[in-house]
């Protein structure tokens, strides 16, 4: 999924995939979340606990260059790893949650 506008931090989002029925989506191969740039380089990952595809908070893993306080920008990619799931066709939802100061819920009907 690209990044279509944004003006939060790292700190200030957590993601997580609901089912149909608004449960969390548990994918026994799922890896978790990351973030790329438009060059296609990981910016951070945050790795779900035994396949629940919900972030319990804003703690990612960073790479070199990428602190809690960067930007996601435009143009920056979320990859979610379902494992060898295909969640075409189920009813999936990816949810953008906002954290500390940011409140309230975007979503995305995965295809």
């Amino acid at each position: 999924m690209m990044v279509e506008a944004s003006t939060v931090t790292f700190q200030d989002v957590a993601f997580e995939v609901l089912t149909a029925a608004g449960d969390v989506s548990h994918e026994s191969e799922g890896l978790g979340f990351t973030v790329f740039n438009a060059s296609g380089v990981v910016l951070a990952q945050f790795a779900v606990s035994n396949g629940l595809m919900s972030m319990g908070s804003a703690t990612w893993t960073y790479s070199s260059d990428t602190t809690p306080s960067t930007p996601l920008t435009y143009y920056d990619y979320i990859g979610i790893d379902m494992g060898m799931n295909d969640p075409a066709g189920q009813g999936l939802v990816f949810v953008v949650m906002g954290v500390g100061q940011y409140t309230g819920t975007v979503s995305s009907v995965l295809p």
